[in-house]
């Protein structure tokens, strides 16, 4: 399966997908990232490097901060 077609069959079942902290979703056959601006919502499609760089457990993402902060932490100790 492809990450395109997990992204599709995640936000099928209703779990969210984001790329960098922004929501992806489906309109029609194309994939999009949702931007909140400060006037409203806006829509950008989604391009090869949206997809790739789309988490799709939201758990994941908050471990992916703790382990970033981790290993800083670990950085800063070593120098």
């Amino acid at each position: 399966m492809t990450k395109e077609q997990e992204i599709r069959q995640a936000l099928f079942t209703g779990i969210p997908v984001t790329v960098n902290g922004r929501a992806m979703e489906t309109q029609g056959t194309r994939l999009v990232v949702v931007i909140n601006t400060g006037r409203g919502t806006a829509f950008t499609h989604a391009n090869r490097e949206d997809i790739e760089a789309a988490i799709i457990d939201p758990s994941t993402v908050e471990m992916t901060r703790v382990f970033d902060r981790i290993e800083n932490l670990l950085e800063r100790g070593s120098k």
